[in-house]
């Protein structure tokens, strides 16, 4: 939890900003930040911004498809896939992002409100895209 909250008020600015872009190319989703993790993150339909160095962990936004696509290996792992699902099906995109935080051994998902709106930190973060 206390990981989870340092990740958000560090970074949410650029976390808001990146489900807005990830929201638009890919639809409905998650940003999933692993902060157990240091591999390299593979590429495929997720937005290519993996920003290790800017977040501390692999992050990148992943779209719902994806989690749609795994297979859970047991009971938990189910329950926690379809708090994913619920959590991505009912997130407003215009004025919320999901997260999928892991650390410490555990998973959760969050939806976050914040205080700019994902389109407006979108246009404050990437003003070149603006004109």
């Amino acid at each position: 939890e206390a990981q989870y909250q340092a990740f958000i008020k560090r970074m949410g600015k650029y976390l808001t900003a990146m489900s807005w872009e990830g929201h638009l190319r890919h639809g409905r989703g998650a940003i999933y930040a692993n902060n157990q993790a240091r591999p390299p993150v593979k590429r495929g339909e997720q937005v290519k911004r993996v920003a290790k160095n800017k977040f501390g962990a692999p992050t990148m936004y992943v779209p719902k498809a994806k989690y749609g696509e795994r297979k859970p290996q047991s009971p938990q792992e189910q329950e926690n896939l379809d708090q994913i699902l619920t959590r991505i099906d009912g997130y407003d995109a215009e004025r919320e992002f999901v997260v999928i935080f892991e650390a410490a051994g555990l998973m959760g998902a969050d939806i976050v409100k914040p205080s700019v709106s994902p389109p407006e930190m979108h246009r404050i973060i990437n003003p070149e895209e603006y004109g």
